[in-house]
């Protein structure tokens, strides 16, 4: 059964308050999850080292080989020829 005599402005009155708490607490929420996906996609880092990359401009697929290409920090220095049969340093 219903209740007869329902007073929606007594209603709308009485719950102002909880409601405009929960509204005030989603849209806080809201904006913390917003801040904080900004934050992560600011501070990420992007891949590096992958022998082919893909340009972000053009979309084209990059080996890493070519003139643009940038050097290997790690990749050792010839010092000396080695020797013809390739076992040992020449002297």
């Amino acid at each position: 059964m219903s209740q007869p005599d329902t007073n929606l402005n007594a209603q709308i009155r009485r719950h102002k308050g909880p409601l405009l708490g929960i509204a005030a607490a989603a849209v806080f929420g809201a904006i913390m999850m917003v801040s904080w996906l900004s934050n992560e996609v600011v501070d990420a880092e992007s891949p590096q080292g992958a022998p082919t990359q893909i340009d972000g401009r053009t979309g084209e697929r990059v080996d890493g080989t070519g003139p643009d290409a940038p050097a290997e920090p790690d990749a050792p220095a010839e010092s000396a020829p080695r020797s013809p049969t390739g076992v040992g340093a020449t002297p």
